[in-house]
């Protein structure tokens, strides 16, 4: 019965939606978010809630109550400290989960995003993100006070950016998405760091720049190395078409932009782009350009990060992204993978390059012509960033 349990009490503030979802989905997803909440406190009863909520829209105009101020009011008229709230985005079959927690003067927030997931998989990630918002908690029972130990978070779920330990390459924690991509095209330096060698066509005497001059098939024998000599709990990989895309843009799609710059837009202060000499191209190119300040490549991060924080997204090199046929590999097949498809398979790079028009050098630039290549073909222009996951 409510309040006769030792356990701290909370109230749960009616799920906010946005987008096509069934009544009855909704309610199941409520019940597991009860459910799960109620291992960890004692819920407020709906009718009490409800009590509430109208004392307080009565004591405070409720078109000018924020939401804030209204969890506030109901919490000092019940005399607890705690609320929890989920709020639910669908959009064309895929689902943003977020999951609120006021907590005296602190609010936290845990989301995370599923592609296409049914019911149970949505369900799964209520749970998930109950635990991280939670804590994974020990109870330790101290005279009539109940108390919350909070473990220390696992590295992976706690930071923003991750840094792997062999490589030291930086990963970026993409928004409302499981995964994190490279915050920098993999360099010369990186690349030797674990195969002792540097495959690349440019060398410019600065091993910063992006390791180039690698076919595919290359890169998935780097990946096989790196993901034997990591931890057991994350798996690196390139990113699908989609997922390079979605950081490329990094929302500025939504204001018309069509790069992975800071704006959205391509400037010579922006992006290394269009640049050719007679070397690599011919004189008369129409795009013969180096006012950006690079013939060629340039170390990586010389021009700002895209809004997901993200470097050189658009131009510096082009960018293998994963195949179809890995993308349906389950995950010991993907770790195991070393690149052996047959010599000709095709395979996409994204993203533009210094010797790159702008119009080849968009997110969603990927015509087959001239994006898409044999997996053992290799160019001075096409490198890559990888895409790291929890297995």
């Amino acid at each position: 019965m409510f309040g006769q349990s030792e356990k701290p009490q909370t109230i749960i503030v009616p799920t906010g939606s946005l987008g096509d979802i069934s009544e009855v989905r909704k309610k199941m997803l409520e019940k597991t978010l009860e459910s799960k909440l109620d291992d960890y406190f004692d819920i407020v009863p709906k009718e009490l809630f409800e009590e509430a909520q109208e004392q307080a829209f009565q004591e405070m105009d409720s078109d000018e109550c924020t939401e804030d101020q209204c969890i506030l009011m109901i919490k000092e008229i019940l005399q607890i400290e705690n609320a929890f709230k989920m709020d639910l985005i669908i959009d064309e079959g895929d689902t943003q989960i977020s999951i609120t927690w006021n907590d005296q003067d602190q609010k936290r927030v845990e989301e995370d995003y599923c592609e296409g997931c049914k019911t149970k998989n949505l369900i799964n990630l209520i749970g998930g993100l109950v635990e991280k918002l939670v804590g994974v908690k020990d109870v330790v029972k101290e005279k009539s006070d109940l108390q919350s130990v909070v473990v220390e978070k696992n590295n992976l779920e706690n930071n923003e950016e991750y840094t792997e330990s062999i490589t030291g390459m930086k990963f970026v924690k993409i928004l409302n998405r499981n995964y994190w991509l490279g915050k920098f095209e993999v360099t010369q330096n990186e690349w030797m760091k674990l195969t002792n060698e540097n495959p690349s066509h440019l060398k410019l005497g600065d091993l910063n720049h992006p390791v180039n001059g690698i076919s595919w098939k290359e890169v998935h024998k780097f990946l096989y190395r790196l993901n034997k000599l990591n931890n057991e709990k994350i798996i690196f990989r390139l990113p699908t078409k989609k997922e390079w895309e979605h950081g490329c843009l990094g929302g500025n799609d939504i204001i018309g932009g069509k790069y992975g710059t800071a704006d959205g837009f391509l400037t010579r202060k922006n992006a290394n782009y269009g640049s050719r000499n007679a070397n690599y191209g011919s004189e008369k190119d129409p795009f013969l350009d180096a006012s950006d300040g690079f013939l060629h490549t340039s170390p990586v991060g010389s021009f700002s990060s895209n809004p997901f924080g993200l470097f050189d997204m658009t131009g510096n090199v082009k960018e293998w992204i994963e195949h179809e046929k890995t993308v349906k590999m389950t995950t010991i097949e993907k770790i195991n993978f070393k690149g052996d498809f047959p010599t000709g398979d095709y395979c996409l790079h994204k993203g533009g390059s210094f010797n790159m028009s702008p119009s080849g050098s968009t997110c969603k630039f990927d015509e087959l012509s001239k994006s898409c290549r044999p997996s053992d073909w290799a160019t001075y222009s096409v490198g890559f960033r990888i895409l790291m996951e929890k297995k």
